[in-house]
């Protein structure tokens, strides 16, 4: 089996043994959702549960990093895949859907929700839970980002900025 199926495999295992019940919807995305890893990345992973325990975080953080070692990814030590709630997930949409775009952002929820929504519509691979709700965050995350990308681009922001909303919103314009 190929490496690719084989922590898609890995990652749809853990979503059913370590969530459960408890699981909204998760996904591996980022460069190797797109076949574009290199020797520096790691594996972007975005879970959604209903109910947040410190049991869930240590597990799914054990998998992250052991899977990083097995395969020989570089793991994000400062965050280690993203695992929040389904509450905490909308109301940072919400609250990014209706905030002002700029090019800087210092409210955590918005900028969270930035980050989010730019996983959410992109590619990814090794769907696990409920597809309803996935597909349902994807749209919302589609209005954020088209809102943010209106505001850049079509108002004439300077889409050469390090600025991490730019990233955002630059790698949502080359998907």
């Amino acid at each position: 089996m190929e490496i690719k199926k084989q922590i898609q495999a890995e990652f749809e295992g853990l979503m059913e043994n370590v969530f459960g019940e408890v699981l909204v919807f998760g996904f591996i995305c980022g460069s190797f959702a797109k076949d574009t890893t290199t020797d520096k990345s790691d594996l972007d992973i975005f879970v959604c549960i209903n109910k947040d325990t410190e049991k869930y975080k240590t597990r799914f953080t054990q998998w992250y990093m052991d899977v990083h070692k097995k395969y020989r990814f570089t793991p994000d030590l400062n965050y280690p895949g993203e695992l929040m709630t389904k509450r905490r997930l909308n109301r940072a949409l919400e609250k990014t859907l209706n905030a002002k775009p700029r090019k800087t952002v210092n409210d955590e929820a918005i900028y969270d929700g930035l980050a989010w929504s730019g996983m959410l519509y992109g590619k990814c691979v090794a769907l696990c839970g409920k597809e309803e709700e996935y597909i349902n965050h994807k749209a919302h995350a589609k209005k954020i980002m088209d809102k943010w990308y209106e505001h850049f681009f079509v108002d004439g922001a300077n889409s050469s900025s390090k600025d991490i909303v730019l990233k955002k919103i630059i790698e949502y314009k080359n998907i």
